[in-house]
């Protein structure tokens, strides 16, 4: 269910346009990855700053955002995160 949850996020993030995405989900049960729960560690923070860091330093790279109003839905909310779910979500 958690890996699910995650592709539920990454699906409302890029089918609005929002492509630069860290993935971290894999990697949290490294040692010092993260605090608790909600805080990164050490080893977290290092992980985010290699994906932070080219996100900064490249040329600015113009977006083109479509906010789709579906996803503040209670459909979207109440979505189980299934592979079939998430592809015929609109």
């Amino acid at each position: 269910m958690y890996y699910q949850s995650v592709d539920k996020v990454k699906k409302q993030l890029t089918s609005q346009g929002f492509n630069h995405i860290a993935d971290l989900s894999h990697q949290g049960n490294q040692n010092y990855f993260m605090q608790d729960t909600i805080h990164l560690g050490w080893n977290g923070w290092v992980a985010a700053d290699q994906h932070i860091k080219p996100f900064l330093t490249q040329g600015y790279q113009p977006t083109n955002y479509h906010i789709n109003n579906n996803y503040l839905s209670e459909d979207w909310q109440n979505l189980m995160p299934t592979t079939d779910n998430l592809a015929q979500f609109k």
